[in-house]
């Protein structure tokens, strides 16, 4: 994708992936996504499915993989945020341990989850203090 059809933002995981481009870009994208892609997966041993194609604005995020990914941050998924809830408040009535939430803290490093621990952290009493 970046040496080949020069997307420079991109990500993929197995058969799914997402490539961010500037709205400069859009119509070379566009022209991209209709003509040479499916060529260029075909030559792979793959092919596109042709309702899985996702066009929008990178403002709106990108879903992918359990998050939102923008052009420079990530944001965690619902699911993420639901059961990192749960998870809290699971702990404060003894259902769980504190190795549970240090699981969420870390995996949460990998996002923009500022807010979400502090909103976490309150949602249950605690001082949120990173």
């Amino acid at each position: 994708m970046k040496f080949d059809l020069g997307f420079e933002y991109y990500g993929r995981y197995v058969d799914d992936f997402f490539i961010i481009v500037s709205e400069e870009q859009f119509e070379y994208a566009k022209l991209m996504f209709e003509q040479v892609v499916p060529e260029f997966l075909e030559g792979m041993g793959h092919k596109m499915h042709p309702n899985k194609i996702y066009i929008q604005p990178i403002t709106n995020g990108a879903p992918f993989l359990g998050a939102k990914v923008y052009r420079d941050h990530l944001i965690p998924g619902k699911r993420f945020q639901h059961n990192f809830y749960r998870a809290a408040q699971e702990y404060m009535n003894g259902m769980r341990d504190d190795e549970s939430i240090t699981s969420y803290l870390g995996m949460g490093a990998h996002f923009s989850a500022k807010k979400l621990n502090q909103k976490v952290f309150e949602s249950v009493g605690w001082e949120y203090k990173f």
